[in-house]
């Protein structure tokens, strides 16, 4: 597999396949393609492009993960590398899984807490089929989610 660098991201031209971690020309057929510059691990104005697999064989069905206290080096809403924020997969589907037919679940790990100040870091969903939040990993307290304004 040509285009691996450092890290876990891909060089240029290259999509890193988020099922095998691998780097990638294309993206397979049962995935979605990726190019963002806000991937928290990329270098300012560094553009990382991924592909997130469609969840058991479902176009437009897509899994994240979210862990507040994780502490992997990228963030990219899967298992191993899970987001941070609870913002983070609603922008992923906002800005490019827009089909009316996409369903999405965002797993947050039992036993944690997050603020979202819904001024500074909104959740919009919008012309989507069905959104998800469930807690996942070793049974537990559930995880919480405080909303407010602003951050004290």
């Amino acid at each position: 597999m040509g285009g691996q660098e450092r890290c876990g991201l891909c060089s240029s031209g290259y999509f890193l396949d988020l099922s095998t971690y691998t780097c990638v020309a294309t993206c397979p057929v049962m995935s979605q393609a990726i190019s963002s510059s806000t991937v928290q691990a990329a270098a300012k104005n560094q553009v990382v492009s991924y592909c997130r697999p469609f969840v058991n064989g479902t176009v437009n069905n897509f899994v994240f993960y979210v862990n507040p206290n994780s502490t992997a080096y990228l963030e990219l809403g899967t298992l191993e590398f899970p987001f941070k924020n609870l913002d983070s997969s609603t922008k992923e589907v906002f800005n490019f899984m827009y089909s009316m037919d996409t369903v999405y679940t965002t797993y947050v790990m039992r036993g944690t807490s997050m603020f979202i100040y819904y001024g500074l870091m909104p959740i919009i969903l919008l012309n989507i089929k069905q959104a998800n939040f469930m807690p996942y990993g070793s049974a537990g307290s559930k995880p919480y989610v405080y909303v407010t304004d602003v951050p004290y």
